[in-house]
């Protein structure tokens, strides 16, 4: 029987495969048939996503450069001991609507992490690197359309619980990889 994978493996180099899930298009393309967004994402191809009582909504202009699901202790504090979900944009993709709460932490990696959300119903939204202002991550649970997100990595494997579920056919990291590393 083959598998899905192997499928994927016998496409030629110049082979595309559509896949079309909601306002999001995705497609493997090129030698290392990897898993990317349309890059020509058209207005009505936006993605939209609010918080729960709908005081703070937001809009990205672009494609995600990355989806990860991250084990690290803070992220399963943030997720109710789940791993936390993220789309990574650059941030000038980002349009809020609203005032986010901030808190600044120090990450498993040692870095400064402002983690925003909404100060009236508590939804995470974003998140971003204090020294990396290039990207912002995005809570794939506050999305309008959560199927544009499957993670495409997993990374901080090594604080996941032991009941954790994580997929082994995608890359995955123990610790914080680049993000070039880890989304390969």
């Amino acid at each position: 029987m083959t598998t899905w994978t192997d499928w994927i493996e016998q496409l030629p180099e110049s082979a595309t495969l559509a896949i079309s899930s909601g306002a999001a298009t995705r497609r493997l393309n090129g030698p290392d048939n990897k898993l990317k967004f349309k890059e020509n994402m058209t207005v009505q191809d936006e993605m939209r996503g609010r918080c729960l009582c709908g005081s703070i909504s937001f809009t990205l202009g672009s494609a995600p450069h990355a989806t990860r699901a991250c084990w690290c202790r803070d992220c399963q504090y943030l997720s109710s001991g789940n791993a936390s979900l993220s789309l990574f944009f650059d941030s000038d993709a980002l349009s809020v609507a609203g005032e986010p709460a901030a808190y600044i932490r120090k990450s498993d990696g040692g870095r400064e992490i402002q983690t925003e959300f909404c100060s009236t119903c508590g939804t995470p939204l974003f998140a971003r690197d204090l020294g990396d202002r290039a990207f912002v991550a995005v809570r794939l649970g506050s999305l309008d359309d959560r199927e544009t997100g499957e993670p495409s990595s997993t990374i901080w494997t090594k604080s996941a619980p032991s009941w954790a579920r994580i997929d082994v056919t995608r890359p995955r990291s123990a610790g914080q990889p680049p993000m070039s590393q880890s989304d390969q």
